[in-house]
């Protein structure tokens, strides 16, 4: 049982644990790295979890293609070693894993598609196919349809730029679909140089990063009949690549975070794509950065952005990896960092050192790193919590939990007489418990107990859908007991419930009033 000196002590201890990291992490820790690879500098990382559970890091070097297991996240084991042995200057490869497969190419050399069986982890077969291209930039799988797409694929020329997309209904033999140059498609300037430098799709429509161009849309439903749905170029920025984020569950809407490599120094993009009648709606609506350097040093570089739930990783080249908590997909703040490059701390801002790649998908929570001098880089997130392992009941009538909002207000959750969650503007003032740098989190089952006006107890949980659910109980024993409002004085923490099931969602507010519910792993 929690007792509230337990949580004075808690929140001590997290204070301290802050303030001992200093520039170099928040909220994450180092767990391993490994250099050495073949070739001594770094490039893409992917993970793949194997059906046993195991879970593996695919990383690139110059010369090689390195995979380890990192089933135990602080002691990553070398499986194997591709070296190709084509090209001493591979210093661009890429990844992505379907089923027991992963899938590789590189921006240089003779390389083409490179697919690992790994099916026989002790024993893996590798082929390789140049048959349709020799080099490519990136790869991106639509997992749910089976369909590989490469982006810049080129032979030893950049005067034609390919779109491929193949089948997996074979994974260990694509089929190709369709190869088609951008800029000959329907709809668009046949002089206008749509390279295509990165890609995410989701149900046919993929979202292309064409570099000066800016950011497109394209239908590939029918890979014969491609068709451009609509475009942001806002200047001559380098669109570089974007993830997808499906904070409200709203197939037709979505936000997407950009990352413009070049010029050195430019922000994060938000930007929301819109599906109308015949195409897309795009806007920009906002932008973020946040300099480890700074004030005296603003131009960091973004490189690489992936969206698990409410976490945005970006791998950020000199200054590592940052965490952004998205809960609000338009106002990201950052929740954690690690500089995997403390080579310029306290430098300018110059060339292209640091982390390339991040992969935050592993079900165990080891975030994988990949850094372009120090190699392969495992990371945990140790997040501040302030845990109930019994239901949290808030005694008072009409009390219940202070939120911070996204900007600087504060909004208070309680519940009505009919049982209803009901949100409305407060301040600090009315907080008799406060909590300055953690999350409250309500543990399997995770329940809240709040007070009605009229002396009613309801129990408040979070459906297996992120809902939530209130129901008229007696309080249990077991419950620990609060009197007063509790303020959770932070703008990105908040109230995490935990399900039957194993999931987490996390409750915050917004300016507007709403309560904001999300899975989360942080």
């Amino acid at each position: 049982m929690v007792k509230r000196r337990d949580i004075l002590f808690i929140l001590l201890f997290f204070h301290t644990t802050f303030f001992l990291f200093g520039q170099i992490s928040q909220h994450m820790k180092k767990r391993a790295q490994v250099a050495g690879m073949p070739g001594n500098e770094y490039t893409d990382i992917w993970g793949y979890v194997a059906p046993d559970g195991k879970e593996y890091a695919i990383i690139g070097s110059t010369l090689a293609v390195n995979i380890f297991d990192v089933t135990n996240c602080g002691n990553p084991i070398l499986k194997y070693q591709f070296l190709d042995g084509l090209d001493s200057t591979n210093y661009w490869r890429d990844f992505k894993t379907y089923q027991n497969f992963v899938y590789g190419v590189a921006d240089t050399g003779e390389e083409g598609l490179q697919i690992f069986n790994l099916t026989q982890i002790n024993n893996i077969n590798v082929t390789q196919s140049t048959a349709q291209f020799k080099r490519a930039h990136n790869i991106y799988i639509d997992v749910p349809n089976a369909r590989l797409y490469v982006a810049g694929a080129r032979d030893n020329t950049t005067t034609t730029n390919w779109m491929i997309i193949y089948s997996l209904s074979n994974p260990a033999s694509p089929t190709l679909l369709k190869k088609v140059a951008l800029n000959t498609l329907p709809g668009v300037s046949g002089a206008e140089n749509l390279y295509m430098h990165d890609v995410y799709v989701e149900n046919h429509i993929a979202y292309v990063s064409q570099g000066y161009a800016g950011f497109y849309i394209w239908d590939c439903t029918d890979p014969n009949n491609i068709t451009f749905k609509g475009y942001l170029d806002d200047g001559s920025n380098y669109n570089h690549s974007s993830w997808r984020h499906t904070a409200y569950n709203n197939p037709d809407t979505a936000y997407f975070y950009v990352a413009e490599e070049v010029p050195i120094g430019r922000p994060i993009k938000v930007i929301r794509t819109l599906k109308n009648s015949t195409g897309y709606d795009i806007n920009l609506l906002s932008t973020f950065k946040h300099p480890l350097g700074a004030p005296t040093y603003t131009n960091n570089r973004p490189h690489n952005p992936f969206v698990k739930e409410n976490g945005l990783y970006i791998a950020y080249y000199h200054d590592g990896i940052q965490v952004y908590d998205v809960s609000n997909p338009i106002k990201p703040i950052r929740a954690a960092y690690y500089d995997t490059y403390p080579n310029n701390n306290g430098n300018p801002y110059t060339s292209y050192e640091g982390a390339w790649g991040v992969y935050p998908f592993l079900p165990s929570g080891c975030i994988l790193a990949s850094d372009i001098t120090y190699g392969l880089i495992t990371l945990n997130p140790h997040f501040p919590k302030v845990l109930f392992q019994a239901p949290l009941h808030i005694s008072g009538a009409g009390k219940g939990i202070v939120f911070k909002d996204s900007i600087s207000g504060y909004k208070k959750l309680t519940v009505e007489n009919d049982g209803r969650i009901k949100i409305t503007a407060t301040t600090t003032a009315e907080a008799t418990n406060r909590i300055d740098s953690a999350d409250i989190e309500l543990v399997n089952p995770g329940k809240l107990i709040l007070t009605s006006p009229n002396d009613t107890k309801y129990h408040i949980t979070i459906s297996s859908a992120g809902t939530f659910q209130t129901q008229a109980l007696p309080v249990p024993t077991m419950a620990i007991t609060m009197p007063g409002n509790i303020l959770i004085d932070n703008k990105h923490k908040g109230l995490i419930f935990e399900t039957a099931n194993g999931s987490r969602w996390k409750t915050t507010v917004s300016t507007q009033g709403i309560s904001q519910v999300n899975k989360t792993q942080f």
